[in-house]
């Protein structure tokens, strides 16, 4: 899971030192996203949607595109699971203004190809192709961690008894 931030600066000045700030703490350019308004543009729509592909949702997009069409600048950060405080915290430092919205941050689902940081250090569950006595026996797939099936009583290693007597038709991760 990730975490879009997205912040406006009232200088392009404040956007760039943020930027450069995220880099140093570890953000790559994949990360990060820049929205400015081009010289001469006074369209609020081609600005809103401009950062609308950041990620950002469009009724957020137009309240940031007013404060970038007076010569501002948003920031976006696509921070990895884990990174979010380190990257909000980052933002602030350089005096974001305020645009009404409430929560400004917007929480988004594992994208392809992107790879938390976190991901090699939460241990997941894997299904096994044969499933033992209990997958044979419903029909169903048996769930490891660590190489032992899990009671769904005690989350002691599958036996009668320890799941007093009864035969569950699944497993549980404990």
């Amino acid at each position: 899971m990730s975490t879009l931030i997205t912040r406006l600066y009232q200088t392009t000045q404040q956007a760039t030192d943020a930027v450069g700030l995220l880099k140093d703490r570890g953000f790559g350019d994949a990360d990060l996203t820049v929205v400015t308004a081009p010289a001469g543009e006074t369209s609020a729509a081609g600005v809103s949607a401009a950062i609308a592909r950041a990620g950002v949702p469009a009724d957020h997009a137009v309240k940031y595109a007013e404060g970038v069409l007076r010569g501002g600048a948003v920031v976006t950060v696509n921070a990895p699971f884990g990174t979010a405080a380190k990257a909000t915290a980052t933002l602030e430092k350089f005096g974001p203004v305020s645009v009404g919205i409430d929560k400004p941050d917007v929480y988004s689902a594992p994208q392809f190809g992107r790879i938390s940081t976190m991901s090699s250090a939460v241990p997941t569950a894997r299904l096994l192709k044969s499933a033992g006595f209990i997958g044979s026996s419903f029909f169903l797939p048996t769930i490891m961690r660590g190489g032992r099936s899990r009671s769904a009583s005690a989350g002691k290693p599958f036996s009668k008894a320890s799941s007093g007597g009864a035969i569950t038709p699944f497993t549980i991760l404990k």
